[in-house]
């Protein structure tokens, strides 16, 4: 007799798959629930070592005034990488009246810690952090950033960007965008970032790139890397920059007000470095290309300025005559030139430069002061001393 091979049925099949399905979707939803319940414990872990540093600088120097400066003291602490939650539906936030650092669930409660659930979420100024992968997220962060009146936005590159159009922005009184170029570029066929309002704007740790065009004119429009058109607090750290035109630049009776400070930074451009209005404090810069200073409060120490040997040697009279035109001052050589008394518009107080490195050579000044004499206007007072080094014509 032949054995007749017994096998399931399709129903025993059907069942089989059923079982497998359902177990499979517990899994799944059990799953889930654990790595958010550990997603959430990671958040609140960080949450509570903020507010331990943040408990014990209160205990000094008392309650910040600002989210920025919250920033500050958690990023001195290391803390720069908490902003960004774990868990999706998590929001850190600073509750400044019981000077507290929170979690906030859905834009809608705060539920960490678990005392402060009954402050309402508007009491709340929030953390938000964007990872930016091409010009259109960085546009689209910086463009949201600008329409907040309050808060800290952190804006994190992680890849090389290329920009068609310049990032213009500006911000408010009570905000904070911090740029961090994460190592990467950003690299822009004219101008990069032009930066507007009161409020203040960190750039770090990498590379930006406007090539085009060289001029310089007034009449024209120059490529630079970053220009400062407004009131703000300005730190540029760890970057190099590469421009047509103008490195850094502030835009004279606009920026009389703004704050920059600049440390560990290499600047290569027709002007690297350009200051018409503004308080400066420059740490440790090397710039490649002639610098002119002609307004503000200058602060410098431990910098490199170079002579441009490309560019033809002018006369003081040359200077004073074509300054601002393409063919004009700044289009000099000079490793920096310095202009006294240029107007009584641009305010011009004070200038300090230490233990710093002047490279000229034989045709071009490695410093140049030219007392432009404009009418009513007050001169600077100047101090470049004997901790420096000058290396050509001074």
């Amino acid at each position: 007799k032949k054995k007749i091979k017994k096998a399931f049925t399709l129903v025993e099949l059907l069942v089989v798959i059923a079982i497998l399905a359902i177990l499979a979707t517990v899994s799944i939803v059990g799953y889930n629930s654990f790595t958010n319940k550990a997603k959430i414990s990671v958040d609140q872990q960080a949450v509570a070592q903020m507010n331990t540093v943040l408990q014990a600088d209160e205990a000094l120097n008392g309650v910040p005034e600002s989210i920025d400066k919250v920033a500050d003291l958690l990023i001195e602490n290391g803390y720069s990488d908490k902003f960004q939650t774990y868990y999706s539906k998590h929001t850190i936030g600073w509750l400044k009246e019981k000077n507290t650092i929170v979690l906030i669930e859905d834009a809608s409660k705060i539920t960490y810690p678990e005392s402060l659930s009954s402050y309402p979420v508007s009491n709340v100024i929030t953390f938000t952090v964007n990872i930016v992968t091409d010009s259109k997220t960085l546009l689209d962060s910086l463009n949201s950033a600008s329409s907040m009146s309050v808060g800290y936005t952190n804006i994190i590159l992680s890849n090389d960007i290329s920009l068609q159009e310049r990032a213009t922005f500006s911000v408010s009184d009570n905000m904070t965008v911090a740029i961090d170029l994460n190592g990467k570029s950003i690299t822009s066929e004219h101008k990069t970032f032009k930066i507007g309002g009161n409020g203040r704007c960190d750039i770090k740790n990498g590379t930006i790139v406007a090539p085009q065009p060289e001029t310089i004119s007034e009449s024209e429009d120059p490529s630079y890397c970053v220009g400062i058109f407004g009131n703000s607090t300005i730190t540029i750290e760890n970057c190099n920059l590469t421009a047509g035109a103008y490195g850094i630049a502030t835009n004279g009776a606009k920026s009389k007000g703004t704050k920059i400070k600049m440390k560990n930074c290499t600047v290569d451009s027709n002007v690297s470095f350009y200051s018409p209005a503004g308080e400066w404090d420059v740490e440790n810069c090397t710039f490649k290309r002639t610098s002119v200073i002609c307004g503000g409060n200058v602060t410098m120490n431990n910098c490199t300025f170079n002579c441009d040997t490309n560019r033809k040697a002018y006369t003081d009279e040359e200077i004073k005559n074509n300054y601002g035109r393409s063919d004009g001052a700044q289009d000099c050589g000079d490793a920096l030139l310095v202009l006294n008394r240029r107007s009584s518009g641009y305010e011009f107080t004070s200038l300090k430069i230490t233990n710093s490195t002047f490279n000229g050579n034989e045709n071009l000044y490695s410093l140049r002061i030219i007392d432009m004499e404009a009418e009513n206007a007050t001169a600077a007072k100047i101090d470049i001393g004997s901790s420096n080094t000058f290396n050509g014509k001074k």
